[in-house]
């Protein structure tokens, strides 16, 4: 039954963002819609769903909803994620505590900004993937993944 199955909850990963140390660009493929993307403090519940709670903010890839602590604090509204997923850029901002989204080298917000800020709190890339298919669509057992990369070649410039 899928309702015994824990849905989006965060994996963390470990590149650290510590305040006040300058921008960082990473990037993190997916190759599904059904996922959630984001960053976490390092208190975050990791049995919890992913924007649940207090430390961990959750862009949803296929509403565009941007949720913390259970609240829409807002909405990318031009995020338009493929069924197949795509490449996410990240930049985050660590002295003014800001996240920008940009997929497939497009530019689709800030998906952490004042509203939520994260100034003064060291960060994580964090991502969630959906436990079960619950829209009847199957691309494989085992075949959803995402890989992270912290040191992504760099085509294009963002600033």
């Amino acid at each position: 039954r899928s309702s015994d199955l824990l849905q989006y909850c965060p994996v963390v990963g470990d590149l650290a963002m510590a305040p006040n140390t300058g921008r960082y660009f990473y990037e993190i493929r997916v190759n599904c819609d059904n996922t959630r993307l984001g960053i976490c403090g390092a208190n975050v519940d990791l049995d919890n769903e992913m924007g649940k709670n207090a430390d961990c903010v959750s862009l949803n890839l296929q509403t565009g909803q941007v949720e913390f602590n259970g609240v829409e604090v807002k909405r990318l509204w031009r995020l338009v994620t493929p069924v197949s997923g795509g490449r996410f850029g990240f930049v985050y901002d660590s002295d003014e505590g800001t996240l920008q989204i940009y997929l497939n080298n497009e530019y689709h917000g800030t998906a952490v900004g004042p509203e939520v800020s994260y100034k003064g709190k060291t960060a994580y890339p964090c991502i969630a993937l959906a436990g079960s298919e619950l829209n009847n669509r199957n691309i494989g057992v085992g075949k959803k993944h995402a890989i992270v990369n912290a040191q992504p070649e760099v085509t294009y410039t963002l600033f």
